[in-house]
């Protein structure tokens, strides 16, 4: 961070850096030689407004006319408002429960009992009463990148009769208590972990699971589940994009946040393939094949997918997220100002 092509940038984008005042603002003038054009912006002040109350106030009273720090709970607020376009768009990032299937002994070393678990899962539920904002997820990869997306590899639909009959089968009947083993669930801090986390405890202790909660701060998070795999339940959202090449870091061996601890040489063999060729539909085979042996090993169990939140005036113009597939999705150099 103190190096000095940090402090004062320079690249070949639509904005020139000229000053950053360090948790106040960013402020950027246009690039007259911009390939794609002089910007029509002038100029651009990046407000740095953390807590998601002020902004949505600042917002409001006229004083900002794009929020990019927006909380769900503020989007009927924002919809409401006759001069404000407010939109959730799918974002390539979903919330799942991932199983420890690297744990010896552990009753989620068996497929059977890990599709048992799902099957005892009502998503929708979860979804409702923890998420609220997005959509209920259906497969193993985000829809937001539907290129990649296999429609076909369908996560386990809710079950719980199935669910009890693959735990007897496993050999976990339920003992003299009504349960039938005892798993922790680990997740950190913040409501919808919290919630998610009270509502799958509830689901599966229907079918005889006894769930140990266990809630830690981001920190020691990833010092227990991360790094000493110490838990057997875990549940997480992430980025999954921009490209599907980002599953070699949640389900290859050895992945940065595999979670899971899962391994699978041919996963393994076709992310590799998919990796050194640049034919999108001879990826889209190998990324669909992938989808559809996680389908089968169920390291995880997919629940939501992400929204993300756009807020701006209605005076502002030609926004990147309104102009996919023309600009980045950080690129003014189109964005105008009707006023």
């Amino acid at each position: 961070m103190d190096n000095p092509a940090n402090q004062k940038p320079i690249g070949t984008g639509p904005f020139k850096f000229v000053e950053w005042v360090k948790g106040d603002h960013v402020t950027l003038v246009k690039n007259p030689d911009y390939y794609m054009g002089e910007p029509y912006l002038d100029k651009i002040v990046f407000k740095i407004i953390p807590d998601q109350n002020t902004a949505f106030q600042a917002f409001m009273a006229g004083e900002v006319d794009v929020n990019g720090n927006v909380s769900n709970a503020h989007i009927p607020l924002y919809q409401k408002s006759p001069d404000t376009v407010a939109l959730q768009r799918p974002a390539p990032s979903r919330y799942y429960m991932g199983f420890n299937v690297a744990r010896r002994p552990s009753p989620f070393n068996d497929v059977k009992v890990r599709f048992a678990a799902s099957y005892a899962l009502n998503r929708q539920e979860i979804f409702d009463k923890a998420i609220r904002y997005g959509s209920v997820s259906d497969g193993f990869y985000t829809p937001a990148i539907p290129w990649a997306y296999n429609p076909n590899a369908k996560a386990p639909g809710y079950d719980p009769k199935l669910a009890e009959k693959l735990l007897d089968e496993a050999g976990y009947p339920r003992g003299k208590d009504g349960y039938r083993f005892e798993a922790v669930l680990v997740y950190f801090q913040g409501q919808v972990w919290a919630d998610m986390a009270a509502v799958i405890k509830e689901q599966l202790d229907k079918v005889g699971i006894k769930v140990k909660l266990e809630e830690y701060e981001i920190a020691a998070y990833i010092e227990k589940v991360l790094k000493a795999g110490d838990f057997d339940l875990t549940v997480l959202n992430g980025f999954q994009g921009p490209d599907p090449d980002n599953l070699k870091l949640r389900v290859g061996t050895g992945g940065d946040i595999n979670v899971m601890g899962y391994s699978n040489s041919k996963v393994d063999e076709l992310l590799d393939k998919a990796a050194k060729v640049s034919n999108l539909e001879e990826r889209q085979k190998y990324y669909f094949e992938v989808q559809e042996i996680l389908a089968q090993d169920l390291p995880f169990y997919p629940i939501g997918e992400v929204a993300a939140n756009f807020v701006h005036k209605k005076y502002v113009k030609n926004m990147p997220y309104e102009l996919v597939g023309k600009v980045g999705i950080n690129n003014y150099a189109k964005t105008w100002l009707d006023k």
